[in-house]
């Protein structure tokens, strides 16, 4: 971090400082936070988290910090000198006395005339022609799949694109392949890919070792079951939304 220099749109910018304060404890090798540290640039659910433990949890401070940072770059609030990707809005936009030179000469290149009211007047032309000549061809008769009926206008129903063959194949299809619970579905799939070792722990990193409970919170997010209804349905004690027991992939 010590190579990026940071700079802010805001005064006395509390992500900044907690930046600071991060370096400064590592140039220093100490562990622990002081008693008062920046706390502004934090949601109020992640400062519970930090002060959980009775006192303040650098490492989980740290990780909301590095957090609070990414939104803040990925807003423009805070840049990075030198950078790139990560530039003040400002320097995003032509520079004021380009504009000014470019606008007295009618270069700005803008696909639509400088003078506004000209631009206008035109558009309401086009609109007021073509709504005349939408009046014309509904009160012809000759508006496909739509006419008009004692003052309205009446769509006709748009017709299928999928051939009533391919419909009748597709459920000819579904109906050879063999009925599976998506629980052996899911347990299958990260027999190939092993994807549940990605949820690992937010402080230690352990890769997790109950597979079938995390294969569980998964479809729980995924079909909005919620983990209380899910421990339910497998049989699983659930308390404050972490599961006592955890079911097996055929009674997640």
């Amino acid at each position: 971090m010590t190579a990026f220099s940071f700079r802010s749109s805001r005064r006395n910018d509390p992500t900044l400082a907690a930046l600071e304060l991060l370096n400064r404890l590592h140039r220093e090798n100490r562990r622990a936070l002081p008693a008062k540290f920046p706390m502004g640039h934090l949601h109020d659910s992640t400062k519970k988290l930090v002060l959980a433990g009775g006192k303040p949890d650098r490492p989980l401070y740290e990780t909301a910090t590095l957090a609070a940072l990414r939104e803040r770059l990925r807003s423009g609030d805070i840049w990075v000198e030198g950078s790139r990707a990560y530039r003040p809005l400002a320097e995003y936009l032509m520079p004021q006395a380009a504009f000014i030179e470019k606008k007295h000469g009618d270069r700005l290149d803008l696909g639509v005339p400088s003078d506004a009211q000209a631009w206008l007047d035109r558009m309401q032309q086009t609109l007021d022609f073509q709504l005349k000549q939408l009046a014309y061809r509904a009160r012809s008769g000759k508006l496909e799949g739509v006419r008009l009926v004692e003052g309205a206008l009446v769509v006709a129903p748009l017709e299928s694109e999928v051939p009533d063959a391919a419909e009748a194949l597709k459920w000819e299809l579904n109906r050879h392949l063999p009925n599976v619970h998506i629980t052996d579905l899911l347990a299958e799939v990260d027999s190939w890919t092993g994807f549940s070792d990605r949820f690992t722990h937010l402080r230690t990193a352990d890769v997790v070792r109950n597979r079938s409970a995390i294969l569980a919170a998964v479809l729980a997010d995924a079909t909005n079951l919620g983990p209380r209804r899910m421990a339910e349905a497998s049989d699983v004690q659930c308390t404050s939304g972490k599961s006592q027991k955890s079911p097996s992939p055929s009674t997640i």
